[in-house]
C-alpha cells in the first residue's frame, strides 16, 4: 500500500511540475513584458495589468492535469471547473 501511495504522489507531482514548467514556457513573452513595465515604473494599474493576464495562455497539460486531479480529495477543492469566487480556472 506504501508503495502505491508513493507511487500516486510521484505521478501528481510530476504531472504538476510538467503543467508549470509548460505555463512558464506558453507565457515567457507576457512575462517579459510585464517584467519591463513594472522595472520601468514599478507599478501597473489593475486597467493595465487586466489585458494582459487576459492573455495568459493555459497549456493542454493544465488543463488535463487540472481535470485529471479535480476534487484530488482535497478539502475545499471545487470539482467542475469553477472556482470558489465564481469564475473559471480555465
Amino acid at each position: 500500500m506504501g508503495q502505491r501511495v508513493e507511487e500516486e504522489v510521484k505521478t501528481l507531482l510530476d504531472g504538476a511540475l510538467q503543467a508549470a514548467k509548460d505555463v512558464v514556457n506558453a507565457n515567457r513573452n507576457l512575462h517579459a513584458e510585464l517584467s519591463a513595465i513594472l522595472e520601468a515604473r514599478e507599478r501597473i494599474d489593475r486597467d493595465e495589468l487586466a489585458p494582459l493576464l487576459a492573455r495568459t495562455q493555459v497549456p493542454r497539460s493544465l488543463r488535463e492535469f487540472v481535470l485529471r486531479n479535480q476534487g484530488g480529495g482535497v478539502p475545499g477543492l471545487p470539482g467542475n471547473g469553477e472556482d470558489p469566487q465564481g469564475g473559471r480556472w480555465f
